[in-house]
């Protein structure tokens, strides 16, 4: 019997049927789309909250004399090392690498708009912006890659034949995954492989900005073998000269902790007496979190929820207008059924059926077309949205079934 009303109430009127599955599949297009850019939002506002939080620069402080006579002893390499190990080895931190050096190649690689320095010189080698990076950058800074890989343990070491590379998004029209680039960094020439390509949009902090990624070129923080510093060949020489801008390098790069900030200033400064050298110095990060990306960020996730809603509660009211509308439309049959011994209830069930397959067709229809459009579905979301739909849409013909007053109606004054 309920299939048979439903038969009977789906052929009446079948655009009014038409109008719900239309009206619900368009909500719900609306509702995957302010959902898709919702959680987009709210994970660029937590990304970006996260990493600006606990961040510390970490600097050298020879300048002058002092530096001029730190570099011209090769040996201080060691020295370097000693450091660098220690920073690695802490409890209280997380030791990030980000050595900031230029990456140097032919620039016939790349368009110029790669080259910092284009235009600015006539140099047939280019300028290309690039980090030294360990593990705890990538973790830190959650960078992904849209093709390849990134770094493994095995990449880390100088005497890989190739060194790997990773490129920033807007490199992927101009090369591929192996291709292989002559480089130079540090005064040292390297024949480097590109193994990955990052995410678009991948950035870090750099201390006094957010910066993306796009355009940088990642490379490993290089482990080096030991030189014994008995030896005085020019080549012997020329390695520890690399080492030691290398290890500089790899020295003053960030810190995460959530100690305070006067008690990892001491721990630097009593290290770097042990150590014989100027004490390094930590400076805080800016945090970027009321920043446009923090606040408005936050107020655009309160935006988008508030129009969900205001999308949601009115597709119910027009769904339930509708079903209203047809149930009025329906009365004189519902009221000759109830007249021929059929229950109310039976009827209020096939209502309900009508209205749980229209909504289950238009989420069908919706999902395809929000997965065609976006890749990807908020499925928690739309099955809680499906069910109150559902069940709220339900209220109001029950009211209606109950206030139909079966003698008014057969007689034609209702």
């Amino acid at each position: 019997m309920i299939l048979h009303i439903l038969e009977k109430s789906l052929n009446v009127k079948r655009n009014r049927s038409y109008i719900l599955l239309f009206q619900f599949v368009i909500t719900l297009i609306l509702v995957i789309t302010v959902l898709n850019i919702y959680i987009s939002v709210e994970k660029s506002v937590d990304h970006l909250e996260n990493v600006t939080k606990g961040l510390y620069k970490v600097n050298d402080n020879f300048v002058g004399d002092s530096e001029r006579q730190f570099f011209s002893q090769t040996d201080n390499v060691n020295i370097l090392k000693k450091l660098y190990s220690w920073q690695l080895s802490r409890d209280e931190f997380t030791y990030i690498v980000v050595g900031s050096q230029y990456f140097h190649a032919e620039n016939n690689y790349f368009p110029n708009k790669f080259d910092i320095f284009y235009g600015s010189r006539h140099d047939p080698v280019g300028s290309y912006e690039s980090l030294q990076v360990n593990n705890a950058f990538i973790e830190h800074f959650k960078l992904t890659v849209d093709e390849g890989r990134l770094f493994k343990e095995e990449d880390y070491h100088i005497d890989n034949e190739f060194l790997p590379i990773i490129m920033g998004y807007e490199y992927i029209p101009y090369s591929d995954i192996g291709d292989k680039i002559t480089v130079y960094y540090l005064g040292k020439s390297f024949e480097s492989k590109i193994i990955g390509f990052l995410s678009e949009n991948s950035f870090y902090n750099d201390t006094y900005n957010i910066k993306s990624l796009n355009k940088y070129i990642l490379m490993p923080a290089l482990k080096t073998t030991n030189v014994d510093s008995n030896t005085n060949t020019i080549i012997d020489w020329e390695q520890k000269k690399f080492e030691l801008k290398l290890y500089l390098d790899k020295c003053s790069g960030f810190l995460y902790s959530e100690f305070p900030s006067t008690y990892l200033q001491n721990m630097f400064t009593e290290k770097s007496y042990e150590l014989d050298i100027v004490p390094y110095a930590l400076e805080m990060h800016a945090a970027f979190y009321p920043t446009m990306w923090g606040l408005e960020g936050k107020h655009f996730e309160k935006l988008l929820f508030i129009l969900t809603i205001i999308i949601f509660a009115s597709s119910i009211f027009c769904i339930s207008l509708n079903m209203a509308a047809k149930i009025k439309v329906l009365k004189r049959y519902y009221s000759i059924y109830i007249m021929n011994g059929t229950s109310s209830k039976v009827i209020y069930l096939s209502i309900l059926l009508e209205i749980l397959i229209i909504n289950f067709l238009a989420l069908l229809i919706a999902s395809m077309i929000g997965w065609i459009l976006y890749g990807k579905l908020p499925l928690m979301p739309l099955s809680l949205i499906y069910v109150i739909t559902c069940v709220v849409s339900g209220i109001y013909p029950f009211f209606m079934m109950n206030k139909i007053n079966i003698s008014r109606i057969l007689r034609g004054d209702d």
